[in-house]
């Protein structure tokens, strides 16, 4: 008994050790976005509930940024916001987001590397909103 008791710290230090080493599981969106000057971007989640404010980073001159958030269990929504403008993207897992755009048109400009998911998403985003300046239009016609 007195010998597995004196196991007993041993046994523990190296848990803590081994718990210690395994770091967060972490997603990042870096890059770039023209016409930024000084504004605000923010990283926002897109759940159920709503959206929730992550971060945020003012943007210097040459528009560069990133941000580093806890990685989701399952896929998730999120999106960029400067000002009124917002761009949505999915994150599957640890990844690492190369991302492009412009501050002033971020919703058609926002371009994402080697991310077939976020491609389609923004083809989607596209097409609605050519569908919705359609129907506005059509709304426009029939009610002058």
């Amino acid at each position: 008994m007195k010998k597995y008791v004196s196991l007993l710290p041993a046994v523990l230090l190296t848990a803590a050790v081994l718990l210690s080493c395994q770091s967060e599981k972490t997603f990042e969106v870096k890059g770039e976005l023209s016409a930024a000057g000084d504004q605000t971007l923010y990283l926002e989640h897109r759940g159920l509930g709503g959206v929730e404010l992550l971060d945020s980073v003012k943007l210097k001159e040459n528009g560069k940024f990133a941000f580093k958030e806890k990685a989701p269990v399952n896929p998730e929504f999120y999106q960029l916001r400067v000002g009124s403008q917002v761009a949505v993207f999915a994150i599957d897992s640890i990844e690492t987001l190369q991302v492009r755009g412009d501050a002033k048109d971020l919703a058609s400009t926002l371009s994402i590397e080697n991310s077939p998911v976020n491609e389609q998403i923004r083809q989607i985003d596209s097409q609605t909103r050519q569908v919705n300046i359609r129907i506005s239009e059509a709304e426009k016609k029939h009610t002058a």
